[in-house]
């Protein structure tokens, strides 16, 4: 068997072909050698499609040009069609990334819902420790240790315990409330994540 080896160098050069491309519907009409490989279509192609040739499958006569292979020992001629493709498995990828980062977005802003709660809830808790120590009831308060969160609860636990233990009388209702909000937010940011 006889194999001809291809060489660009050879003084005499191939001629270039015209290809009539289909893309959805689009029409493009490009001009490449006609010893071109089907991948160096697909690389001519990403100017026009704004698709890289990994994400490109190109028809021609129901069959798929795989990069290597060569235009003209396929039967490519001049005018010939070409199909382009979107590789299926490439969208149904993009496709469960958009889902990915729709549920990253929706879980973020209910990340920032629950932190804008809690800062509201900080002002308030940040009032109530400045009525007691302006009382005098706490003199100095611990440092952060932990997170943000815990030292607010912290904070506030332990205001309300000095109070307790001086005799100064704490409603029921007081704690129950900041129990509540912050079971409330704890459960939207659950939410938030699933």
């Amino acid at each position: 068997m006889l194999v001809q080896k291809r060489k660009q160098s050879d003084g005499v050069s191939s001629p270039d072909v015209g290809l009539r491309v289909v893309y959805w519907a689009m029409r493009y009409e490009i001009s490449v050698n006609s010893q071109a490989t089907f991948g160096g279509v697909k690389k001519r192609l990403i100017a026009e499609t704004e698709l890289q040739p990994s994400e490109q499958r190109v028809l021609f006569k129901g069959k798929d040009g795989q990069n290597g292979e060569y235009l003209d020992m396929c039967g490519v001629k001049n005018r010939s069609k070409l199909v382009l493709m979107e590789d299926p498995i490439r969208i149904e990828r993009r496709f469960t990334q958009m889902k990915r980062n729709a549920k990253i977005q929706t879980a973020q802003r209910a990340i920032n819902c629950v932190f804008m709660e809690l800062d509201k809830l900080t002002d308030q808790i940040n009032k109530q420790t400045q009525l007691i120590f302006h009382n005098n009831i706490i003199k100095s308060p611990r440092k952060m240790k932990k997170s943000y969160c815990f030292f607010l609860s912290h904070l506030k636990v332990s205001a309300i315990e000095k109070s307790v233990s001086n005799g100064a009388k704490v409603l029921e209702v007081q704690i129950t409330t900041l129990i509540e909000m912050l079971m409330r937010q704890a459960i939207k940011l659950d939410d938030g994540v699933k």
